[in-house]
């Protein structure tokens, strides 16, 4: 069952110059900086946010991924991805997408 979750990500699966994956943690990187995701918020599980995207869960698998590299989101046992402290990360998140930017070309 979806729960309804508080947020909602804009991605353009028609756009070939950026892979979903990025556009994904692009929109989640978008809302924790405007306050649409606050500290601590769960996200949905890989297979939900699929579902709701329209997308492979291996696509949202990879942009979870790309964010906790970063220490915008934090895994936590029973819970799932949470939202981390913004004001720490998103220098250091701006740099590994810049770094996956040119790694995909």
């Amino acid at each position: 069952m979806l729960r309804n979750w508080p947020f909602h990500l804009e991605i353009d699966s028609d756009n070939h110059q950026a892979p979903l994956y990025r556009q994904i943690a692009d929109e989640i990187m978008r809302l924790i900086e405007t306050g649409g995701l606050k500290d601590n918020t769960v996200l949905p599980g890989s297979r939900e946010m699929a579902a709701r995207l329209g997308v492979n869960r291996k696509t949202v698998v990879r942009a979870y991924d790309l964010l906790l590299k970063q220490g915008a989101l934090t895994s936590n046992e029973r819970v799932g991805m949470t939202v981390t402290a913004a004001d720490n990360t998103v220098p250091a998140i701006n740099e590994t997408i810049e770094r996956e930017k040119n790694k995909d070309n």
